[in-house]
């Protein structure tokens, strides 16, 4: 991500994408300024002196060690042309161009450069063993922080994350009551049915001797009491469900409220690329505009919706051929037990049940992976507590004075063991 550039990452990749361009005419705002000076030689030498020789290119630095290679030099002073000419002729005419960099650059300037700058491994390796640096400025090497990698989970979804969400919602009682009812409910069900049967036997063998009211009055209180355990059994589920989605958001909000600032800089941002594309596009319209890059934009939309499209097709695809698949299991077992579903009607729905479960099975699975990234969120280590503990607060009548003091200060990206700046005073 953009984010996680650092000032010199950003400046190389500006150039980088100049560069790319392939114009005829370049004008360069100080590109050098955000890297050290042993990067600056590099792109320097690389871009300006080799790659951009047969292109008219305006430069403005203040880096005067580069000024030999120049063609034709305008030196500025508060807005004001000061002198132009080539290097060897300002030299003739006694201009002293370090004396305009030191009216500019302030005593502390050097040591602001040498703490805040960095050099990645790839650009020095790049360099050769006999480069130099000119002006004597000591380059720093530090980690810059780094996107980390998505953390992917393979296989299905462990059966801890479906504990953690039950008991994100649910109590012992909650969950005890959820099973009881609907555990009745199934029972009823069968119940109902198995007593439906039976009552339709006893009309067929012996209708004379059947009490009608009776078995009216037991089949309406299978029923009755069937639709009330139905009713708190998804009472239950469904309150036990929506306390889960409230107390994992009230946690993960609490999480990201007092997760540090990185977290936020180094974790990617997971969505289809579709989306993203089209968020990328949006955010750099105007880039896009200036560089002419809309067909090309264009291109790689086209290329991530036919992706999705592809991938959206092999899905249903897939769910098809598993419903074959089932439907033809279900089938043989039908004709395997075909006396067994003369008496017993619930056999002739097997075909859709199987599937249906299967269906929601897959659906539930899925849905579950969203709870393990909530919960994964939910780990992130806290910064410090809000509060200093008594030992560490400051007295009651703190600040006396209305100034900061830095007094050997030292800062370092987080859970690396570089400084980036030292002792600062």
């Amino acid at each position: 991500r953009g984010l996680a550039l650092s000032g010199g990452q950003k400046a190389r990749l500006s150039l980088a994408r100049a560069l790319y361009h392939s114009a005829d005419i370049y004008l360069l705002d100080d590109p050098l300024s955000a890297v050290d000076t042993r990067v600056a030689k590099h792109l320097f030498q690389k871009c300006c002196v080799e790659y951009l020789k047969e292109k008219a290119t305006i430069l403005v630095t203040h880096s005067i060690q580069f000024l030999k290679d120049a063609h034709q030099i305008l030196v500025l002073n508060d807005g004001e042309c000061v002198a132009i000419g080539s290097y060897s002729q300002l030299k003739e005419r006694g201009i002293d161009l370090m004396a305009y960099q030191r009216q500019t650059d302030g005593p502390n300037d050097r040591r602001a450069v040498k703490r805040k700058t960095s050099v990645t491994p790839s650009i020095v390796s790049c360099l050769s063993e006999g480069s130099e640096v000119t002006d004597g400025w000591e380059p720093i090497e530090a980690d810059e922080q780094e996107v980390k990698a998505e953390l992917k989970m393979i296989g299905s979804v462990e059966s801890s994350v479906y504990m953690d969400y039950i008991k994100a919602g649910a109590g012992p009682l909650l969950i005890t009551l959820t099973a009881l009812f609907t555990i009745s409910s199934q029972v009823l069900t069968q119940g109902s049915d198995y007593w439906l049967s039976l009552w339709t036997n006893q009309i067929s063998e012996i209708p004379e001797e059947v009490d009608q009211i009776f078995n009216i009055l037991i089949y309406t209180s299978i029923t009755c009491g069937l639709f009330v355990s139905a009713l708190l059994s998804t009472t239950c589920f469904y309150i036990m469900c929506m306390r889960s989605s409230v107390n994992l958001y009230n946690r993960i909000f609490c999480a990201l409220l007092r997760s540090p600032i990185h977290v936020f800089e180094s974790s990617p941002i997971a969505r289809s690329p579709v989306y993203s594309h089209v968020n990328t596009t949006l955010c750099g319209l105007t880039s896009i505009r200036a560089f002419g890059a809309q067909h090309m934009f264009e291109r790689q939309f086209e290329v991530h919706q036919n992706d999705n499209t592809s991938t959206f097709f092999l899905f249903i695809c897939t769910s098809r051929a598993l419903g074959v698949l089932m439907d033809t299991i279900c089938i043989l077992y039908l004709i395997a037990v075909i006396a067994y579903i003369m008496t017993n009607t619930n056999t002739l729905s097997l075909t859709g049940l199987i599937q249906y479960a299967i269906k929601c099975s897959a659906d539930t699975e899925s849905y579950m992976t969203s709870v393990e990234r909530l919960l994964e969120y939910t780990a992130i280590k806290p910064e410090a507590e809000l509060e200093s503990t008594p030992d560490r607060k400051p007295p009651k009548n703190w600040p006396q004075m209305g100034e900061i003091v830095f007094k050997d200060m030292s800062l370092q990206y987080n859970e690396s063991p570089h400084k980036v700046l030292k002792d600062i005073n």
